[in-house]
């Protein structure tokens, strides 16, 4: 019963906050595709149009940022965006925030309101069940989910969904001991963001040569991706496209490779795409073969390799950190620490100003003080914004590479060198 007061303490500053902040791109981005996916329109159709169309426009193959994630997140967010919906609110009431011809940057009062609640209940009720999980583990991980800044930022005002995937990823883990058909579900559920399936080779590894729990957690996996197996059987080009799309993005995020931003031509930058994938690759690789090698226990093992992708993939977003904040509590190779990273980072990245905007268009006045705000930030940190970022990102990869480390240290003692990687000889026994 003592985890109530932490999951109605997080619940109740999680619902205060939904209503009133946004990341618009992102929100909008959820918005349209759940209204064609319930309208009987492909999304992935959409974005390989618009992929297109730009594409044409610029010149370049430029990505087209819109949904390109799994169908199991159109699936969560439906019932949601039906309820709305049914309610008589605008369908889509956030208006020319992805840049539509024609259309001034608006919003729909009280609409946006109601969409905004509605639209974040989903990733609200994650974060709940993560406070009550954690708490029931370890008193203090449930508490600093519960009042955590940057989980807050990123489900409520920002209103991204990586917290889920960051409980799905959680859930996976507790499960899999239990039940490995559950366990790969809700790995299967967690890769809606397809970043997750670096860690996919920790599950694997894990079972061994076992093939019926091999089949049994995969099966699940299959199961839990079910819509995304029918869009692939019903326009696999179109749907393709997502993974093109995400394999060839441009550089950037809160990584080591922000630098880039400051010299980068898109040509230039999109010609480097391959090159910074092969580094991921590579990387990627080594983190795996040591999972296989030293036998970590699953949880350090999807710890080690998210961790690997957050300092060398080539897009990390400040939200994705969000997916390991749930298992990173209750390992001791992770740090909440880690999370003032992107809390600084979004600041000369947007300033949090920007997540106000439903407050702020609501009246011309406010949105005069949003505009002059906004511009007096610009004027004075907008010379050194790049700077700012790639010295956070560079600082968020040392300190991943050096919880990355410690996986390898505490019970394994593994001794580095230049020329081999063993473990380190244990210590005699002494004498009573």
């Amino acid at each position: 019963m003592r985890a109530v007061v932490p999951v109605i303490i997080g619940l109740s500053i999680r619902l205060a906050l939904a209503p009133f902040f946004m990341h618009a791109w992102d929100m909008t981005t959820i918005t349209l595709a759940t209204n064609q996916f319930l309208s009987a329109m492909n999304p992935y159709t959409y974005f390989a149009q618009q992929s297109t169309q730009l594409a044409q426009t610029s010149g370049l193959p430029l990505p087209y940022y819109g949904f390109a994630y799994l169908a199991t997140t159109l699936v969560i967010y439906a019932p949601f965006y039906a309820l709305y919906t049914a309610l008589g609110f605008a369908p889509i009431p956030l208006i020319g925030w992805q840049g539509q011809p024609g259309q001034t940057l608006g919003l729909v009062y009280p609409d946006a309101f109601y969409m905004l609640f509605l639209l974040k209940l989903p990733v609200i009720a994650a974060d709940t069940i993560a406070i009550y999980l954690l708490y029931r583990k370890n008193g203090r991980a449930g508490w600093t989910y519960a009042l955590s800044p940057y989980v807050i930022v990123i489900t409520c005002l920002w209103g991204n969904f990586d917290p889920l995937v960051g409980v799905l990823l959680f859930v996976s883990y507790l499960a899999f001991d239990k039940s490995k058909l559950g366990s790969g579900f809700a790995f299967g559920l967690s890769m809606m963001k397809i970043y997750t399936i670096v860690a996919a080779p920790a599950f694997l590894i894990s079972i061994g040569r076992k093939p019926r729990e091999l089949l049994a957690f995969l099966g699940g996996a299959v199961v839990a991706n079910a819509p995304s197996i029918y869009y692939i059987y019903s326009n696999p080009s179109s749907f393709l496209s997502v993974f093109v799309f995400q394999a060839s993005r441009p550089t950037s995020g809160l990584n080591i490779y922000h630098s880039l931003l400051a010299v980068r031509s898109i040509s230039w930058e999109l010609s480097l795409a391959p090159i910074i994938s092969g580094i991921f690759a590579v990387a990627a690789g080594i983190a795996v073969f040591m999972v296989w090698r030293f036998k970590l226990e699953l949880k350090e093992s999807i710890i080690l390799l998210l961790l690997v992708y957050l300092v060398f993939a080539p897009v990390a977003n400040e939200q994705l950190l969000a997916a390991l904040v749930p298992l990173g509590l209750i390992s001791r190779n992770f740090s909440h620490k880690l999370t003032i990273f992107p809390l600084v980072f979004i600041a000369f990245n947007g300033l949090y100003l920007y997540f106000a905007t439903p407050i702020f268009f609501g009246s011309s006045s406010l949105l005069a003080t949003f505009v002059a705000v906004n511009g007096w930030w610009t004027s004075i940190i907008g010379p050194y914004a790049t700077q700012a970022q790639y010295a956070i990102g560079a600082a968020m990869g040392v300190a991943c590479l050096l919880l990355a480390r410690s996986t390898f240290e505490g019970p394994f003692k593994i001794r580095w060198s230049l020329t081999r990687l063993e473990p380190a000889p244990k210590a005699p026994l002494r004498g009573r």
